[in-house]
């Protein structure tokens, strides 16, 4: 997730994290939770960007986006 938020694209995490797996730099389970990380990550952005507004509806979608993600990763993750 910090990854992702510090170079603002889950693609190039996500990438990174298939050129782990595919050298065998890291196992198949530590890469699919990296990629739970990096989508997770992904959605921390808009939140920050949004946080500087005044007005609270601009809070919704970007909350929204991270409820979202956060209630995907923890259905997923117990398959891990």
């Amino acid at each position: 997730a910090f990854v992702t938020w510090l170079v603002h694209s889950s693609v190039a995490s996500v990438l990174l994290v298939m050129s782990l797996a595919y050298s065998q730099f890291i196992s198949p389970y530590a890469a699919f939770a990296l990629v739970l990380g990096a989508n997770l990550g992904s959605a921390i952005n808009p939140l920050m960007e949004g946080a500087r507004r005044d007005n609270p509806a601009s809070y919704r979608l970007p909350v929204g986006n991270l409820v979202n993600r956060v209630v995907g990763i923890l259905l997923v993750a117990p398959f891990l």
